[in-house]
């Protein structure tokens, strides 16, 4: 079996300006509902950190059942291909 054939969590850290903080959940919430349609998704959280640097910080994780299934979807190519904007 390949090493990157089971399962996976793909694990993003970013800071967000507190003015962007609405518009960071709208994003995750459209983002992870495109997640949501790809096969072998499981979950995704997002945390917040409690750092005071002025930004909020993140933490996402996603969980795929097969890693393959995430690195191959067409959605994830197009994520890898364009910095995330808010």
């Amino acid at each position: 079996m390949e090493e990157d054939a089971g399962p996976g969590i793909l694990i993003s850290k970013f800071s967000v300006d507190p003015k962007e903080f609405d518009q960071l959940l709208k994003r995750y919430s459209t983002d992870n509902e495109k997640f949501k349609q790809q096969p072998g998704f499981i979950s995704t959280q997002l945390h917040k950190g409690i750092g005071g640097n002025g930004t909020y910080s993140f933490i996402n994780d996603l969980y795929y059942a097969i890693i393959l299934a995430l690195t191959g979807c067409e959605f994830w190519r197009t994520m890898q291909q364009n910095e995330f904007t808010l």
